[in-house]
């Protein structure tokens, strides 16, 4: 298998955090994302630590990519 195909196998489970986070981009960054709601009124907590989650994990992965370059 060829370098580039080994570090795209190994960075494709991150599809899924990266489309959860995809999700929220645009309601919580832009003012009229979320029509008549703030993202304070509409996201919880949870919400936060999943995302903190996912972009720790997309960081990791990819350091981790970078490193065995």
């Amino acid at each position: 298998m060829s370098l580039e195909k080994d570090h795209h196998e190994a960075l494709r489970w991150l599809k899924t955090a990266e489309e959860d986070l995809g999700a929220y981009y645009i309601p919580t960054r832009y003012p009229n994302g979320l029509p008549d709601l703030t993202p304070g009124e509409v996201y919880l907590k949870k919400d936060a630590d999943l995302c903190i989650r996912h972009a720790r994990s997309i960081l990791t992965a990819v350091k981790s990519q970078i490193k065995s370059l």
